[in-house]
């Protein structure tokens, strides 16, 4: 999703994936001890042979683009507009697939839940 809408935006298609691919790789909720520094995204870029300029830009963005409610960042470029925007349309998929399980469970619909 977001490299469709990095494409639209014309936006620096090698950021966008490179931030969407690892903003959650070190995500504070699941491993508090990497968060800082980004020590698994940052390896892995450096492992995969991206020069820093664009490995400190992708780390921008991952830093920017972080859920927090109603005081969230407003990423600074587009190309965290972008993975941002695209992170919080898989966020309400999800949310919505959840619902969908939620109200067949109450209503006992069990064709609504079969795989």
């Amino acid at each position: 999703m977001a490299m469709q809408i990095a494409e639209q935006e014309n936006a620096d298609m090698l950021i966008v994936q490179l931030a969407a691919l690892l903003h959650d790789v070190d995500d504070v909720k699941l491993l508090s001890e990497t968060h800082e520094a980004k020590k698994n995204a940052v390896g892995f870029m450096k492992n995969s042979g991206v020069d820093d300029k664009v490995i400190a830009y992708a780390c921008k963005i991952i830093n920017e683009v972080s859920f927090a409610g109603i005081d969230s960042v407003v990423p600074s470029t587009i190309e965290g507009k972008c993975v941002q925007d695209a992170d919080r349309l898989d966020a309400m998929r999800a949310i919505g697939i959840a619902g969908t399980f939620a109200y067949a469970v109450v209503k006992e619909e069990e064709y609504m839940i079969r795989i």
